[in-house]
């Protein structure tokens, strides 16, 4: 039996090698980091969506789950394998043996469903896991991962390696704190980070913008950079009884407004991070014009 199992972890050695040879000399994919201003914000949901509705509209990708305190994404694409993103941060296996087919085309690395300590797996294991990942790229164009909430170290570390930072935030003042507090200890003194903010579960248009102006505004006065405004995503009951079933929101009702809303975000995420959505100049002046006189603002700064 010790044979055997000495037989099969060196085809393993033998399979990676090949693998990292062939990968090396091919472009590395796109990383797009999705992180929660705080956990029920919605981040899982809109990476899941996000990844699906990038695939139809012709990008490969991957959907990764590395949120080690809570994962979701294996239930809400109605997976069952066993491998999952702690077998590479553990060095058992490597990315190519965890993926699985996921809905639309996706390819899903899937999060431990049971607790993991994050303890278990520090900064050389995380890096293991973003080397493999940024080797993809001969088969997916864009690596769409679930950090998690951005107030842990693991999600810190994944903002630090991403070419896009999609983050969440609900439209109440505690989820804007967090937001802020987030981008604070990650993202200071650090412009070259790319952050897009999406606003979730919004009544209307007008409050998710008023959201991003008065973060944009704080970011600037008080962190010395500005971040872009993805979009918002209203609410919609059908986004929840989706995930309850297992099955994206853009899949099973692909003409909710939840869904035309994910595809305009999955749409926008190919564009250059700089351009703001549906909020003009005015907006713009407006934001750094009131972000001292803003509650939430002062708040922020203190």
């Amino acid at each position: 039996m010790k044979t055997i199992d000495q037989a099969t972890h060196l085809r393993r050695l033998v399979l990676r090698a090949v693998r990292e040879s062939t990968t090396d000399a091919a472009p590395p994919s796109r990383l797009i980091v999705v992180s929660g201003a705080k956990h029920g914000v919605g981040a899982t949901t809109l990476a899941v969506n996000l990844a699906v509705a990038m695939t139809d509209q012709g990008t490969r990708c991957v959907l990764v789950d590395a949120d080690l305190y809570q994962a979701d994404i294996a239930d809400c694409c109605g997976l069952t394998g066993r491998s999952d993103v702690t077998d590479v941060l553990a060095a058992r296996l490597d990315i190519h043996e965890v993926l699985h087919p996921g809905p639309a085309g996706v390819q899903v690395v899937p999060g431990r469903r049971s607790a993991v300590t994050p303890t278990e797996f520090g900064e050389s294991a995380q890096q293991r896991l973003l080397r493999q990942l940024s080797g993809l790229g001969r088969h997916a164009e864009t690596v769409v991962v679930d950090a998690g909430s951005g107030a842990h170290e693991v999600a810190r570390r994944f903002w630090a390696a991403a070419d896009q930072i999609v983050l969440v935030a609900a439209p109440d003042a505690q989820s804007l704190l967090d937001a802020y507090a987030d981008m604070k200890r990650s993202a200071a003194g650090r412009s070259e980070l790319a952050i897009r903010l999406v606003v979730n579960r919004v009544a209307n248009r007008q409050i998710g913008e008023e959201v991003y102006r008065r973060l944009d505004g704080s970011c600037r006065r008080f962190l010395g950079f500005a971040i872009d405004y993805l979009g918002h995503v209203p609410e919609d009951t059908r986004v929840s009884e989706a995930a309850a079933v297992g099955k994206p929101c853009v899949l099973r009702t692909p003409g909710s407004a939840a869904a035309l809303a994910f595809e305009s975000l999955a749409a926008r995420l190919g564009d250059r991070p700089g351009a703001t959505a549906n909020v003009g100049q005015a907006g713009q002046w407006k934001s750094e014009k009131n972000a001292a006189s803003s509650p939430v603002a002062d708040e922020f700064g203190r």
